[in-house]
């Protein structure tokens, strides 16, 4: 597939097309991505399950850190669907929508387990402020995150659906 030229650089003498913008995004996203999956890893070292304090922490740090992983594999899929690489859209979407799921799941679970504890633990008032919005927080971030990267990657399988079922050279 042929991209027409975007850019024409008169000075240099070359053209810059969206396929050179969607290297410099895939790189970025990458970049980003694994940035954030460092993030999140090190949340979890060392580990303490089995404390109800540390598990409500540590789903709080992790999706206090998963926007950057959503926009680094948003980015790393918009680079791979504009440059046609179709295996690579599949794997980085489908680990998406498994990543997505295992979040949205372990991070409910997770919830439920340590929410009331939280404040049932909590006398002073204004504590007890803070764990609600602590706990709203982590709600709203609960349903926007993980539903995001699903979308994305959703979005980046129907672009290979719509490319495999489009005549070539159309």
């Amino acid at each position: 597939m042929t991209h027409a030229p975007l850019i024409t650089d008169r000075s240099a003498r070359r053209t810059l097309s969206p396929r050179s913008g969607a290297d410099v995004l895939g790189t970025l996203g990458t970049a980003l991505a694994a940035l954030g999956v460092a993030e999140i890893v090190l949340v979890f070292i060392p580990s303490a399950w089995g404390n109800r304090e540390w598990e409500f922490g540590s789903v709080v740090a992790v999706m206090d850190g998963l926007p950057i992983v959503v926009l680094g594999i948003s980015l790393l899929l918009y680079s791979l669907v504009t440059r046609e690489k179709d295996r690579w859209v599949r794997l980085v979407g489908g680990l998406g929508m498994v990543v997505g799921v295992v979040l949205l799941v372990g991070g409910i679970a997770i919830l439920a387990r340590t929410v009331g504890p939280a404040f049932a633990s909590v006398t002073d008032p204004l504590v007890r402020l803070g764990v609600q919005k602590a706990v709203g927080k982590l709600v709203l971030q609960l349903a926007i995150s993980p539903a995001a990267l699903m979308l994305v990657c959703w979005f980046a399988w129907k672009q290979l659906n719509a490319a495999a079922s489009r005549p070539a050279g159309s």
